[in-house]
């Protein structure tokens, strides 16, 4: 296991519904309430979990990107640093489409746990795909400078804590930026239909 993960199994579906109403009110609150919880579900692929409920620690710093090149991905940090105050490309990235979730291994229900910030943009639907770098001399996606990285996700739109229904409406990419979430296998993702355990 890594060092940054922390698995918690459970014993039933009460007691998931019962952790995640207890830790993650920030998040509930910001889509409406707990009877949205199955209406504005975000989802995050994970190709090498398989538990039915797990809960995970978010690794905020020094992360390896998977679709991006690391001069990319360094780039991309400081324009997020910039323009927000914190590096969103290392974040736990979810979105509220289901078909770009499962590109990336096994679905999952996530809720973040605690306070969270998050950046999306109505523009950008995955920002390790979105965006074509040109090729020079034959070397495919040359790292583009600091200049025009800051210059395209400068007029993409992006936005920090706001319309968190849309963005997840939108079935593009979120970066949230949080200690720890939940992550709540799709075939249970149907427990929070059955209301509050009393």
């Amino acid at each position: 296991m890594r060092h940054y993960e922390l698995i918690t199994e459970t014993n039933g579906n009460e007691d998931i519904i019962s952790k995640v109403y207890a830790n993650c009110q920030p998040f509930i609150q910001r889509i409406g309430g707990k009877d949205m919880l199955d209406e504005r579900m975000i989802f995050r692929g994970m190709e090498k979990e398989h538990k039915p409920f797990l809960k995970k620690k978010v690794r905020l710093d020094n992360r390896n990107p998977m679709s991006s090149a690391q001069i990319k991905h360094e780039r991309y940090n400081n324009f997020f640093e910039e323009m927000f105050g914190e590096p969103f490309r290392n974040s736990l990235f979810v979105t509220g489409d289901y078909g770009q979730a499962s590109h990336y291994g096994n679905i999952y229900m996530v809720v973040p746990i605690g306070h969270f910030d998050w950046v999306w943009s109505p523009d950008i639907n995955d920002l390790a795909l979105d965006i074509p770098w040109p090729s020079v001399g034959g070397h495919i996606n040359v790292p583009p400078s600091q200049d025009t990285v800051d210059t395209i996700l400068g007029n993409a739109n992006y936005t920090i804590n706001s319309n968190l229904g849309g963005a997840i409406q939108s079935g593009n990419e979120i970066m949230i930026r949080c200690d720890e979430y939940y992550a709540i296998a799709e075939t249970l993702s149907s427990i929070f239909q059955i209301g509050e355990p009393t």
